[in-house]
């Protein structure tokens, strides 16, 4: 399944759509069997997600320092961190063909649009 990031309240960040890897996408990757995480579908220009340095084709291992294999585990991640850190940002694990990377996104008061 495939959901938008966005401003509301079950999203997981402003510009930013996901989706499950499945059999399919994976096989069409390459992506090894041990790798496991949320695919970025894509990264709506002059969004947060944007901003933050996420592009479209990497893959989400870890959201607030916990794995995560599916969209509905990230989403959970997410309400986690955000209810427990008053900064309102949002640690994300990111892997891509130059290896893997840290990037914190800020979720905190999300009313722009882009």
């Amino acid at each position: 399944s495939q959901r938008w990031g966005g401003t509301g309240p079950n999203e997981l960040v402003d510009g930013l759509r996901v989706s499950d890897i499945d059999r399919a996408l994976r096989a069409r990757l390459g992506l090894p069997s041990d790798v496991t995480g949320i695919f970025i579908e894509e990264v709506r220009p002059g969004s947060r997600a944007a901003r933050a340095g996420l592009k479209a084709g990497e893959v989400i291992s870890e959201i607030a320092k916990k794995p995560v294999n599916n969209t509905d585990e990230a989403f959970d991640r997410r309400k986690e961190a955000v209810a427990s850190d008053g900064k309102g940002m949002l640690l994300m694990r990111v892997l891509s063909e130059s290896g893997a990377r840290y990037i914190a996104v800020e979720v905190s008061g999300e009313s722009d649009q882009g």
